[in-house]
């Protein structure tokens, strides 16, 4: 049996493209490079290329995570966001977000964190936060909206429950990896968003032809365990194959489960997973 997200390449004229989501943008992780996966005999493992970007540094916490302990329901509509539980919840999830932010930039005083928000890097930070996406625009997020997102931020971190800004807070949360998935941040800098199931030690790599990139975890000397899709801010338009990352073998080690099918329809509004 081939893994659900491996195409059936047998039927197509031009390169097919690896993952198994749709995406609202173009985007194409991997590049101009195509799948070429081979699985053994047994329909265990899988091979397949690609490139290693880098080890996974830290993680933050999940917004579901902090909903289902506070046994809250998710905000849905403006109205919600008028709660001060969900205030509270919103709150707690951001400010492990900005210092998982500046840790990973080594900033620990007052007077860092003001120079650091004057970095372009504290604005690619609020990209990796939307994964650079406005839903509404169907584009990728202007200056001056990127600019609301830090305002509904600060007033959030200020304690300042202001209505006027909760459109763009809402519209910072408004990529679904923002809920399940947890705010990773990798050891050469780039950030984005790693699945629930990740580890600190985990790899992120850019399979050929993939869509997005993907979290693998090491089982044993050379063989991986596939963990989910990720988004990293700066590689989804085949940047990878320019920072001079060498092209490898990465041998997965699959399974599939029999509630597969039942988790994926019952998650379907959230990030997607992945049987392995």
């Amino acid at each position: 049996m081939r893994p659900s997200w491996v195409p059936d390449i047998s039927n197509l004229s031009s390169p097919p493209v690896l993952t198994s989501a749709q995406y609202a943008r173009k985007q194409r992780s991997g590049g101009n490079t195509a799948v070429a996966p081979s699985i053994d005999e047994d329909q265990r493992i899988l091979t397949i290329k690609g490139r290693q970007v880098f080890q996974i540094n830290s993680l933050g916490i999940s917004r579901r995570v902090l909903y289902d302990i506070n046994s809250c329901a998710t905000p849905t509509t403006p109205a919600d966001f008028e709660d001060a539980v969900v205030m509270a919840i919103e709150l707690n999830w951001m400010d492990v977000c900005l210092a998982r932010f500046y840790a990973a930039n080594n900033c620990d005083t007052p007077e860092g964190v003001a120079q650091l928000i004057q970095l372009e890097v504290f604005n690619d930070f609020f990209r990796a936060l939307c994964c650079d996406w406005n839903p509404v625009e169907q584009t990728s997020p202007t200056t001056y909206v990127i600019d609301l997102m830090k305002l509904a931020v600060l007033d959030l971190v200020m304690g300042q429950n202001n209505s006027d800004e909760h459109g763009a807070y809402r519209l910072l949360i408004a990529q679904g990896f923002t809920y399940k998935s947890r705010l990773c941040f990798l050891e050469d800098g780039h950030v984005g968003w790693a699945p629930a199931e990740a580890e600190v030690g985990g790899v992120v790599c850019v399979l050929n032809g993939s869509v997005a990139p993907f979290a693998l975890r090491e089982i044993q000397d050379g063989t991986f365990r596939f963990v989910g899709e990720c988004y990293v801010h700066g590689l989804v338009n085949g940047e990878i194959l320019h920072l001079g990352k060498e092209e490898r073998d990465f041998v997965i080690q699959w399974k599939v489960l029999e509630t597969c099918s039942e988790r994926a329809s019952s998650e379907s509004n959230l990030a997607p997973f992945f049987c392995f």
